[in-house]
């Protein structure tokens, strides 16, 4: 990708009315996720984002991706829909094979050393293992295009101006949550239950109590490899934009082994899941083959489905990616005498550069640890940091917080709710969370599970009827309004907050 030597400021200026994410992360963490949404996006889809820019200071990130272009390949997406689905499906079968290559390329990764490896062989495995990240993202950045934010959902609004032109039996409210709520499981509660499995099967062999992993391994090696399996499938869920680890075969054990000890009607737990999966998507179906909905409307519910899916299959490939850039990283950096923390102040270009000896890139390393700004283009990309950011960060320093008492967005998960703001922006914010606050965000991704199950209600910033908040909220059957746009700056934690999801307010109290 080819370095540019300015950004329009002008384009800076406006970032008040651009799509924006909010949260802890690593320069070059984000940065490789920006160059596939918008670089290699642009490769494979005719209508690109024209820009996604980014300021990061003192680990946290504002990003913001061109919110007109986002709307232009929405709009494009849904007038192919009247065609068909095929513009979408013949993508995605295209992205399946790139998928299947990265991933393939992270198993070889996974307990590969190294350190064994010239500083040849280290970079070339570096380089094609960032390849094919980019691949896996690509074209899968177009489900972000059924996002949405404010008080309405654009999805929600289309179904249910057309529900209105039909005679429709029933609530017309639980028709359209149950036509915008495809059921597929979100990966972090599709491990869960993946676990609970693995638990059931154990138990049935061993009772309440687990051997030791090596006995487990020499009595019962059938056993054994579905607990690899698992390991090898999972191992990344840990991850977020900030923090990277590979989880080991004896952590998954540790609570395997804590889930069989509870011994609380696993089985029946999981048959339990089960049915409700099944009961769910027959119910879908019931309420799909009794509507007329026309030929246009059911193409764009089937991409929705798609993108639904699609997103969450790739957020798991930005997690697995993490855990492998961590590894690249701490052995470039160790052969150079550069810290693995120092060298997520690099990106790509950088990173390859560093066994050359470029001194310079320790005083570019120092300046981004102050603050950085970045833009990534179809054309190329730009980094500008230190003092030399200011021009960039003023114009992000003019939005003032804005100091409301109400805010209103799209009720994604129905119900009402009162209690203590919490608001999340870091790893650190999750540890405080208490059982029965009201989480508030920017948006959710899956390492903030843990805390969502712990909440009463969901406030986010970003989103969408199709975004992980909403699916996730769903799931658990937790209160949850998206689409606020100024939450974490109305609200402050130790703030009484009342939320009403069946009307999409959230207001202090």
């Amino acid at each position: 990708m080819k370095k540019l030597t300015k950004f329009p400021l002008d384009v800076v200026a406006k970032v008040g009315e651009q799509y924006n994410k909010s949260f802890e992360s690593k320069v070059f963490t984000l940065f490789a996720s920006s160059e596939t949404e918008v670089f290699r996006f642009a490769q494979v889809i005719p209508i690109p984002y024209k820009f996604c820019f980014c300021f990061i200071k003192g680990e946290q990130a504002q990003w913001f991706l061109d919110q007109e272009s986002l709307v232009k390949v929405k709009d494009w997406v849904v007038e192919e829909a009247r065609q068909g689905t095929e513009h979408v499906m013949q993508r995605y079968r295209a992205w399946q094979a790139d998928w299947a290559e990265y991933i393939n390329c992270s198993e070889e990764l996974l307990d590969k050393n190294l350190g064994k490896l010239t500083d040849e062989e280290l970079i070339r495995d570096f380089k094609e293992f960032y390849q094919l990240y980019l691949g896996a993202g690509a074209a899968a950045y177009l489900a972000d295009s059924f996002m949405s934010t404010g008080e309405t959902d654009w999805l929600e609004e289309m179904f249910r101006e057309a529900l209105a032109e039909m005679e429709v039996t029933g609530d017309r409210d639980e028709i359209l949550r149950i036509l915008l709520s495809p059921g597929f499981l979100s990966f972090t509660i599709e491990e869960e239950f993946d676990l609970l499995g693995l638990a059931v099967k154990f138990s049935e062999h061993y009772g309440s109590k687990l051997p030791d992993r090596k006995v487990l391994e020499k009595e019962s090696p059938k056993l054994y490899k579905s607990l690899q399996k698992h390991r090898q499938k999972y191992y990344w869920m840990a991850n977020n934009y900030y923090q990277a680890e590979i989880i080991s075969l004896a952590d998954f054990y540790d609570r395997l082994k804590q889930l069989v000890s509870e011994g609380k009607n696993l089985a029946d737990r999981y048959q339990k899941k089960q049915r409700e999966i099944k009961d769910y998507e027959e119910k879908r179906q019931q309420v799909l083959a009794n509507l007329p909905l026309d030929e246009f409307h059911r193409n764009v519910l089937q991409i929705s489905d798609l993108f639904t899916e699609w997103k969450d299959v790739r957020k798991s490939g930005v997690y697995v990616g993490m855990s492998h850039f961590e590894k690249f990283l701490a052995e470039i950096g160790g052969r150079a005498g550069i810290t693995t923390k120092d060298m997520t102040f690099l990106v790509f270009e950088e990173v390859c550069e560093v066994l050359s000896g470029d001194r310079d890139l320790l005083k570019k390393i120092a300046a981004r640890k102050d603050q950085i700004f970045y833009a990534v283009t179809p054309a190329g990309y730009y980094v500008v940091a230190g003092t030399a950011a200011n021009k960039y960060f003023v114009h992000l320093e003019q939005q003032q917080s804005e100091d409301v008492k109400e805010l209103r967005g799209v009720g994604a998960s129905l119900g009402k709710a009162t209690g203590i703001v919490r608001v999340i922006k870091s790893k650190a914010d999750m540890i405080k969370f208490q059982v029965g606050e009201i989480l508030v965000a920017n948006q959710t991704t899956p390492d903030f599970v843990p805390v969502m199950k712990k909440a009463a209600a969901i406030v986010t910033e970003q989103g969408g009827i199709t975004s992980h908040a909403a699916v996730v909220s769903r799931e658990l059957k937790i209160p949850c309004i998206i689409g606020t746009k100024i939450a974490t700056k109305a609200f402050q934690t130790g703030d009484r907050v009342e939320v009403d999801a069946s009307k999409g307010i959230a207001k202090k109290i």
